[in-house]
């Protein structure tokens, strides 16, 4: 299995899935699979504000994968990647898969390029590496979906096996 890069988890739904756990049911015992995450807020900081502004527009068709297709007359979203969240002040959430995203103006080409940019440089320092020896067979991992952007490094054990669930939630008080 090859690379993932950085991504949210079904960042083609509107909205995407606020929450996802990992089951890790077989971790990869040759070293490979390791989960990386880093922090969205690590990634906009660096950006500057007509950066951010421009990503906060719905500039960007977001591709529905065919295997995710769940109408056959819809098939992308054109959504921000960015947003800042109405519950808690100066947070910032961010929707991401660059295989499936296409700028539909030169503003947003460049905006994309810097968040890309940034990602390439900034996720090496401020990434969390999640190994087998971190996080292992029979370990659950929670992550916010629209707070943290994931990626994962060539699995290399055929037996590795994962179990992920997402969903939202919304608070009860």
């Amino acid at each position: 299995m090859e690379d993932f890069p950085w991504h949210t988890d079904c960042s083609y739904e509107d909205p995407p899935p606020r929450y996802f756990a990992l089951h890790v049911l077989a971790a990869d015992r040759f070293g490979g699979g390791t989960l990386s995450v880093v922090p969205v807020h690590r990634l906009v900081e660096c950006l500057d504000d007509a950066t951010v502004a421009q990503l906060m527009l719905p500039d960007y068709r977001i591709r529905i994968p065919a295997e995710f297709l769940k109408n056959a007359e819809c098939r992308h979203i054109d959504k921000p990647l960015l947003l800042r969240s109405a519950i808690k002040v100066g947070v910032v959430m961010m929707r991401f898969r660059a295989d499936i995203i296409t700028p539909l103006n030169a503003t947003a080409a460049r905006a994309l390029e810097d968040l890309q940019e940034q990602l390439k440089y900034k996720a090496a320092d401020a990434a969390i590496h999640l190994t087998a020896g971190r996080l292992p067979s029979h370990s659950i991992i929670l992550i916010d979906n629209r707070r943290w952007l994931h990626a994962r490094n060539t699995v290399t054990d055929p037996q590795r096996h994962l179990r992920r669930v997402r969903w939202d939630a919304a608070p009860v008080w």
